[in-house]
């Protein structure tokens, strides 16, 4: 369907997520994902030795999942401004092949700006107003000490039921969560570890993951998830509504072939008497064939152009709980009834073309 294939500025192919654990003794969210963080990032260093282990990244949501963490605050304009926020580490993206716009990525060695930079999706630029944002910080708040150093390609991080939300995307939680009146979730904010696998033998891939996890977490329970499974779950209604009206549309196109050929068998039989006069007085056996097959023609029509307002409603409705969504184009409908036509002259042309041939006086004599 079109929604698996649309691209969503991000891969996820072959991408594994592993929930991680805070610290129990954590006071407030920012400690317990730095705490979460800490242990990712030494799992992340034991994972990495493996050669069929690479794109190692650690952040607090993950594509597939529900909801993201969201913010709101009030300007100095006084007007409500709502975001989304990743807490995510340089890994994050290369895992994901998220591309920098603009600007730079993370600096991997710098303790201070990792502290202090932050990278915002491309349409977060005209939510907040800003102008070649780089350098600049979040305006209308306080927001501490930070600067934006980059701008992301635009990717979808929710199903494409919603449009692209803004994004603010931070390694160090804390001066954002300062800055807010507002903040909720549905998904965990607890960071998990994300990593591409290079081996088609999955069960290695989770001996290995398993090993680590007890060096890391010798008393927790391991917990991960594959996360193209996790975006296939976003489109399971429709990709069941695919499947139902996959077979409702075979079984309905049978069944209404079985009914066009026992009306055809109905009406030539009753018009068995009339063939045979008209070919009495000179119709050619394609004339005969040309007069029944128009007969069905103008009912199949008549059909079409009853159903067509019926199922563009329909669809133009079910298409509007989408964000990103085909337009219904003519053409769509133009393909349904022309298929629709070849489907009914194949059910019938075998019986017209039987009673155009068959004998005169056969037909005349025949009570």
């Amino acid at each position: 369907m079109a929604f698996q294939t649309k691209d969503k500025g991000f891969t996820y192919e072959a991408t594994v997520s592993v929930n991680l654990y805070m610290d129990p003794s954590s006071s407030g969210l920012g400690e317990a994902i730095a705490t979460a963080s800490e242990k990712g990032e030494l799992l992340k260093e034991k994972l990495g030795l493996y050669p069929n282990i690479d794109n190692l990244g650690i952040g607090n949501h993950v594509f597939g999942s529900s909801k993201w963490t969201s913010l709101a605050y009030t300007d100095e304009k006084e007007s409500f401004r709502r975001f989304r926020m990743l807490v995510a580490d340089p890994g994050y993206f290369d895992a994901f092949n998220i591309k920098i716009k603009t600007g730079r990525d993370y600096d991997k060695t710098s303790e201070l700006k990792k502290k202090q930079t932050i990278i915002l999706k491309e349409t977060t630029e005209g939510h907040f107003n800003l102008k070649d944002p780089i350098g600049k910080r979040l305006p209308g708040n306080d927001f501490g000490d930070h600067v934006i150093v980059g701008i992301t390609e635009d990717f979808n991080y929710s199903s494409l039921h919603h449009a692209i939300e803004p994004l603010v995307i931070t390694q160090n939680v804390q001066p954002i969560v300062e800055g807010v009146s507002d903040f909720n979730f549905q998904d965990s904010p607890i960071p998990k570890l994300v990593f591409k696998y290079t081996d088609n033998q999955l069960t290695t891939v989770k001996e290995i993951l398993e090993t680590e996890w007890k060096t890391v977490y010798p008393d927790e329970e391991l917990t991960f998830s594959f996360v193209e499974d996790n975006m296939a779950a976003q489109y399971a209604n429709e990709n069941r509504m695919n499947r139902l009206l996959s077979t409702a549309t075979v079984l309905s196109i049978i069944i209404a072939s079985l009914g066009l050929l026992g009306l055809t068998v109905l009406i030539v039989r009753n018009k068995e008497k009339e063939i045979g006069i008209r070919k009495v007085i000179g119709a050619s056996e394609f004339s005969i064939f040309k007069l029944l097959v128009t007969n069905f023609s103008a009912q199949l029509i008549t059909g079409m152009l009853l159903s067509i307002p019926i199922t563009y409603w329909l669809m133009n409705n079910w298409l509007s709980d989408f964000a990103y969504r085909i337009s219904l184009s003519l053409d769509l409908f133009v393909l349904g009834c022309v298929f629709s036509l070849l489907v009914a002259l194949l059910t019938v042309s075998f019986h017209t073309l039987k009673a155009a041939k068959i004998s005169p006086i056969e037909s005349i004599k025949s009570e």
